[in-house]
């Protein structure tokens, strides 16, 4: 059986609990967060036009888009019609065409979706 010591030390650890509940029950609740920062380019770009050159000065490709949005922080860019243009030394140019796109990797990498042609 409990000691007298036993049982008031369950009663007051008891009384603590209850305490706590009831506390918690009064505070008012907790503000929501607020919601997330729109996200928003760095910059934008209408017209967009940019010319890789090879060695010789001559154009190895070309990325033309309706506008460019800039996101510095996630090396992205995104593209509004884009066309992108391949030049070949001894063949005709590849040309490809979409609605939207991505300029990732710092210009490195091109990648075109929604109705490419």
């Amino acid at each position: 059986m409990w000691s007298s010591r036993q049982s008031a030390l369950a009663l007051i650890l008891a009384l603590l609990g209850g305490l706590a509940w009831w506390l918690l029950q009064r505070q008012s609740p907790t503000e929501a967060p607020p919601p997330p920062r729109a996200r928003s380019p760095d910059y934008v770009v209408s017209g967009f036009t940019a010319i890789e050159t090879d060695e010789a000065g001559r154009p190895s490709r070309q990325l033309v888009a309706e506008q460019m949005r800039q996101f510095v922080s996630e090396d992205l860019a995104e593209l509004d019609l884009p066309s992108l243009t391949l030049y070949q030394s001894e063949a005709p140019p590849w040309r490809a065409d979409s609605r939207q796109g991505l300029l990732l990797a710092g210009g490195d990498e091109v990648r075109l979706s929604n109705a490419v042609r």
